[in-house]
């Protein structure tokens, strides 16, 4: 999370646990999924048992077909953006901080993750609220001017994306360094983490008394 380093997979999936504990999802209507599910959908395999393994616990807590929102971080090669499945809505809405609709990397992924997911839910969950129906859409999010700032970018996406959210009015590229520091403040200091974080609250009288 230091400035110009790029985001990690684990730095996202602890944030998705987060986001689920902060606000169960019989309350927010949300599931936010490990980005685990997401490689297995990039990829050619076959095996989707990990897939089935994430759905099943997540319907343990509310059935897929009952939320609002699926949420899902995707890095392809090393970029990061967020696919996000809005069942309300009928929507795929894809949040990119870099690429446009119309450049190959969004044209290749977008239809990844979409076919991708289908197969699992037809799979797994079994009723199909009419995907054939759905529309894509790229929300107009701000953009990052480096190549290393996807990461903080897609969580902040996660954070605070609902369909009516003016996503250029909450934060841009000048927000990105304070949002750095937040994101690594919510992880410590959660009520959710248990590890002793005193060696942090207690860093400036450390240094003080070496």
């Amino acid at each position: 999370m230091a400035p110009g380093k790029q985001v990690c997979s684990f730095v996202i999936n602890c944030l998705c646990r987060k986001f689920f504990m902060d606000e169960r999802p019989t309350i927010s209507r949300k599931h936010y999924f490990f980005s685990s599910v997401s490689e297995v959908f990039m990829s050619d395999s076959s095996d989707y048992s990990y897939v089935e393994r994430c759905f099943s616990g997540a319907a343990s807590v509310l059935n897929l077909p009952l939320c609002d929102e699926l949420f899902f971080p995707v890095l392809h090669g090393k970029h990061w953006f967020l696919f996000v499945v809005d069942l309300k809505h009928k929507l795929f809405i894809i949040l990119d901080s870099y690429f446009s609709r119309s450049d190959s990397f969004c044209v290749y992924t977008r239809n990844k993750m979409k076919n991708s997911f289908r197969h699992a839910w037809a799979m797994f969950v079994g009723s199909d609220p009419g995907f054939n129906n759905f529309r894509t859409c790229y929300a107009q999010v701000p953009k990052q001017a480096n190549e290393v700032d996807c990461g903080v970018f897609m969580i902040k996406f996660m954070e605070v994306w609902h369909f009516e959210c003016k996503m250029l009015e909450v934060f841009s590229q000048e927000d990105i360094p304070n949002i750095r520091v937040k994101i690594v403040n919510d992880l410590l200091f959660s009520k959710h983490n248990i590890a002793d974080v005193n060696i942090v609250k207690n860093f400036n009288a450390n240094v003080l008394s070496s």
